[in-house]
């Protein structure tokens, strides 16, 4: 289950 919140973050991260 981490792994699919550390993606969600990333992608938010990436769109800034």
């Amino acid at each position: 289950v981490q792994l699919q919140l550390g993606y969600h973050l990333l992608v938010i991260t990436s769109r800034g």
